[in-house]
C-alpha cells in the first residue's frame, strides 16, 4: 500500500468533508444536528482537538482512530439522509411557520 492508497483515501476524506459540509449548512438554523468529527486539511479531528490522518504510512492507532471517526461520521450522516425521508421513501419537505 502506497501513495495510490494514500491518493485514493484523501480523496474519499474530501468526499465525506464536502458531504458534512453540505449537510451542516442545511442544518445551520437547526442547532441539533452537527457530525461528531470534524474534518479539515486532509485530517479528522476529535473532541479534544486531537487530529488524525489516513495517510497509510502511519498504520497505527492513529490510522485506526481516524478510520473509526470517519466510520462515525458517515453512520451519523446515513441517519441525516434517513431522516430527511417518510417511510413511503417520500421526501419531507421542512415545514415553514405561517406569519
Amino acid at each position: 500500500m502506497g501513495s495510490k492508497f494514500d491518493i485514493g483515501m484523501m480523496a474519499f476524506l474530501d468526499r465525506v468533508q464536502q458531504f458534512t459540509e453540505k449537510v451542516e449548512e442545511l442544518e445551520k438554523n437547526n442547532k441539533i444536528f452537527k457530525f461528531p468529527y470534524r474534518i479539515f486539511n486532509g485530517k479528522i479531528e476529535d473532541s479534544d482537538n486531537i487530529k488524525y490522518t489516513l495517510r497509510a504510512k502511519i498504520f497505527s492507532e492513529e490510522w485506526t482512530k481516524a478510520l473509526k471517526y470517519i466510520l462515525m461520521d458517515l453512520k451519523w450522516g446515513l441517519a441525516w439522509v434517513a431522516s430527511q425521508f417518510d417511510s413511503n421513501g417520500e421526501e419531507i419537505l421542512p415545514v415553514h411557520p405561517v406569519v
